[in-house]
């Protein structure tokens, strides 16, 4: 098994990650919700979110992902957040449709890109069936436009990670996926054009790479 880069740091403008004719959803913040405007109406949107939550003792790292549908056709959805939105945290929009992806971080809070840190692993068959992750923890999300989306947290030494633990080094196949709300199983294999998104819990900054390099 060989593998290639997986994560590459995001310098293009983010529109050029949707088809011409759509422009990139604006995304803010109220104190307990997230708001994504300037959707096509009716469209539905991924979200994916890694916050760190500080207790009085610990800062604990939280996961948040699921699907909203603009079903009142305003061009807007409303995510709501309890307690109140983590002003630690990284968000990732998807528009289910176009596959345009766009992040945002609250107001004061950098948006930081990740460095490459893993991979795609290539079966002998040609397909790519496998994650891998560089570092001991990586959130990962997969979208493929039109069809649904799957998350993992890819854990170095886990029992997924196929390639033993203590190594920094994590290799999971795609069955570690789950579902994101009701949707389909997750993939055999990746294909040109699924988008995969990780964000690093520990530098706290995120990372986008779309198979085949398909605009």
């Amino acid at each position: 098994m060989r593998a290639r880069n997986l994560i590459l740091a995001v310098t293009l403008p983010l529109a050029t990650f949707a088809p011409a004719l759509h422009a990139a959803p604006a995304v803010t913040f109220e104190a307990q919700a997230v708001i994504v405007s300037g959707l096509a109406p009716g469209a539905e949107i991924v979200y994916f979110s890694v916050a760190r939550e500080v207790t009085t003792y610990a800062a604990n790292v939280v996961r948040r992902e699921g699907r909203v549908k603009d079903d009142d056709l305003d061009g807007s959805v409303r995510i709501a957040v309890d307690p109140a939105v983590p002003w630690r945290s990284i968000w990732v929009v998807v528009d289910l449709a176009t596959g345009l992806v766009v992040p945002a971080t609250p107001e004061g809070y950098p948006l930081r890109d990740a460095e490459a840190r893993g991979g795609f692993a290539l079966a002998p068959t040609g397909a790519f069936t496998h994650l891998g992750a560089a570092g001991d923890l990586s959130h990962v999300l997969v979208v493929r436009p039109g069809t649904g989306a799957w998350v993992a947290t890819l854990t170095d030494g886990a029992a997924s990670d196929e390639d033993g633990g203590g190594n920094r080094t994590i290799v999971s196949a795609l069955d570690v996926l789950e579902p994101v709300a009701a949707g389909p199983p997750p993939p055999l294999e990746l294909l040109p054009g699924d988008r995969v998104i990780e964000i690093d819990s520990d530098a706290m900054a995120w990372a986008l790479e779309t198979v085949g390099g398909a605009p």
